[in-house]
């Protein structure tokens, strides 16, 4: 973990000893087991935390082994744009992952009330979300489900943006191809390789990024469809369709998303690459906090 002592996994202590349990503002379920997102204000310090809580009972092997990579990864990142885990609380039948609390609601809510940004502040939002995941790709860790809904903003007034959910995310080792098989994800931001299981690698997250930045620009989605069959046909049928025009966008921008959006993963630049492309270093973009 990090060397910093508040980060720890306790087992054996129960949530309500160190916080005020509030009301809940998620609820979901998959391979490891049910889980709800309730607010939280610590007992020692007053301060606002958010917790995501899973039942453990009857839960698979496998499930658990999601699970516990989950916490783990949530344990050794450490990045401005990437949500911070405060501690691990583990009883017999539930884990709670405490974090800090994001006040300012999901990227996909602040696009929905302003319909599309404005190209600056779609390019500051850009790099927000690359230094992220640059950080994750550079310790070889995908997220594997990069979407707007996991960008969250720190506060109501703020711009300051953090990734969230590592559910999906996973390691891989250096130096051995497409390792990764398993088709997860959202089906709107999901690489058209992904769909094909081809095998991939970290660079369907670039692909992610792409079609969401094309989001903030267009205000909307770039492949969708009645239903996900049909959602993941246009992605994997989208030769030259997935090169987008961004009418009323400047060139940059939209080379910028072509980029990303390249159907071969070999031709899309790194995250780190990404980051130096010049529509995010015009000098025309507001600098904002690092």
């Amino acid at each position: 973990g990090s060397a910093d002592g508040l980060r720890r996994h306790l087992t054996g202590r129960h949530l309500w000893q160190d916080y005020k349990v509030g009301r809940t503002v998620a609820r979901g379920s998959g391979d490891a087991g049910d889980a709800c997102v309730r607010l939280l204000t610590g007992r020692a310090d007053g301060r606002s935390y958010a917790v995501k809580s899973f039942s453990t009972a009857g839960v698979s092997e496998q499930g658990m082994a999601m699970l516990r990579n989950e916490v783990d990864l949530c344990l050794c990142v450490d990045h401005p744009h990437i949500a911070r885990v405060h501690e691990v609380l583990e009883t017999a039948d539930e884990l709670h992952v405490v974090m800090e609390c994001l006040a300012g609601g999901e990227m996909y809510r602040r696009l929905g009330a302003r319909r599309r940004f404005p190209e600056v502040e779609a390019a500051a939002a850009t790099r927000q979300m690359l230094r992220a995941v640059a950080y994750l790709h550079a310790r070889r860790i995908a997220h594997r489900d990069l979407k707007l809904e996991n960008f969250m903003y720190e506060a109501a007034g703020s711009e300051h943006l953090k990734l969230i959910d590592f559910g999906l995310a996973a390691r891989w080792d250096a130096g051995s191809g497409a390792q990764f098989r398993i088709v997860c994800g959202s089906v709107h931001y999901m690489a058209p390789e992904v769909l094909l299981q081809e095998g991939y690698t970290e660079k369907a997250d670039m692909w992610s990024l792409g079609i969401i930045v094309h989001a903030l620009l267009s205000g909307g989605m770039l492949f969708d469809g009645r239903d996900d069959q049909e959602i993941a046909r246009n992605i994997r049928g989208a030769d030259g369709h997935s090169a987008p025009r961004l009418p009323g966008q400047s060139a940059l921008a939209e080379d910028f998303v072509r980029a990303l959006l390249a159907r071969d993963p070999a031709a899309r630049p790194s995250a780190a690459e990404a980051l130096e492309h010049p529509w995010l270093s015009d000098g025309r973009a507001p600098k904002e906090a690092a």
